[in-house]
């Protein structure tokens, strides 16, 4: 709901700004109504297909299926960054990107072709923009939504975000998804045509507006259920979500040792292990251990501090030029040596 807040605020941001009246910038949003800490009511997205269907269904003819991809991804997720790179590229070298595909059977119409790529392309570089000044991540492809009547992308499940995803037991060292099917999408000029340009007038008029975002966020510091730090659970969440079919294992019986641990496994400190203010956290279920993470508020506000700071450093980006730093986010989020570590749920081949 806080983020839904954050990505409302940005659209006034982009809608008022004058040099983007036209241009149609914005973050699709959707409402979230909490009924208390752990329930609320979540709008139905109509007309929208997870990212990872479509490329399934794009991709059913490729020489390296799907969940062997991921297989072999998995095999080296605990060995050095060069074995990871060796087989990252040898799965890309037989998977081909595909996604463009969606388009030509999604819109039939010339116009209606691209009136939807062009929706898709600005979807992408407002929402990336946008993520990477929120640090927003865990964007694999179920988090990622395709409206079928437009192209526009929806994001999804907003609960790691202020570069929590570079906490977690496999860092996420990239800024925004943009692997080479997302890439695809953008047609023959890639990530230099609109994407590009799109991504620079939202960075350019987020750096304007900046007090404007930051006076929002900085209410967050005093919400009670806001958690601003990475509890043992969320650090190993991605882990828990990775298909429930894989090697026969549900997730709680491949991962049930993550939930079994207390706040000082992994090496992890108070700060990096509590959870929302003067609240106590407690995970049961039948077959895990239940434990509970105190909370120290002065830590809680200390990671409120650094969380807001970060995004401030990026809203004036140490300096560079809109140019410069859009530049530098695309090398970070296309690098194959970043994409080649993340983890395999992730699905960075696609």
């Amino acid at each position: 709901a806080i983020m839904e807040q954050v990505f409302h605020q940005v659209n006034n941001i982009l809608g008022r700004d004058k040099t983007l009246a036209n241009e149609q910038l914005n973050i699709r949003t959707y409402e979230v109504v909490p009924l208390g800490p752990h329930a609320g009511l979540i709008e139905f997205v109509a007309n929208s297909i997870p990212l990872h269907k479509i490329l399934i269904d794009l991709h059913i003819n490729d020489p390296v299926e799907f969940r062997q991809a991921r297989h072999l991804m998995k095999s080296v997720q605990n060995k050095s960054g060069d074995e990871k790179l060796k087989v990252y590229r040898s799965i890309t070298k037989q998977i081909k990107p595909q996604f463009h595909k969606f388009f030509f059977k999604s819109f039939l119409d010339p116009d209606a072709w691209y009136k939807s790529k062009k929706k898709y392309i600005k979807s992408v570089a407002t929402s990336s923009i946008v993520g990477h000044m929120l640090g927003l991540g865990d964007r694999h492809l179920n988090n990622l939504l395709v409206d079928s009547s437009t192209g526009e992308v929806i994001h999804i499940d907003l609960g790691i975000a202020f570069d929590q995803g570079r906490l977690l037991s496999i860092p996420e060292l990239v800024p925004f998804r943009l692997t080479r099917d997302m890439v695809d999408g953008f047609g023959i000029t890639g990530v230099d045509g609109l994407f590009r340009e799109n991504c620079e007038k939202v960075y350019s008029a987020l750096r304007t507006n900046r007090e404007k975002l930051m006076c929002v966020l900085n209410i967050l510091k005093w919400d009670p259920l806001y958690s601003w730090v990475m509890s043992p659970v969320r650090k190993h969440k991605h882990l828990l979500e990775f298909d429930d079919t894989d090697e026969g294992l549900t997730p709680v019986k491949k991962h049930k040792h993550l939930l079994e641990f207390d706040d000082t496994d992994e090496g992890l400190t108070p700060s990096s292990a509590v959870t929302p203010n003067r609240r106590t956290l407690s995970l049961a279920s039948k077959k895990t251990n239940v434990f509970n993470v105190s909370v120290n508020e002065d830590s809680e506000n200390k990671e409120a501090q650094r969380a807001l700071k970060t995004v401030e450093e990026k809203l004036t980006a140490y300096g560079l030029s809109v140019e410069a730093t859009v530049q530098e986010l695309v090398q970070q989020a296309t690098d194959e040596a970043n994409l080649a570590v993340i983890f395999c749920g992730w699905t960075p081949f696609y």
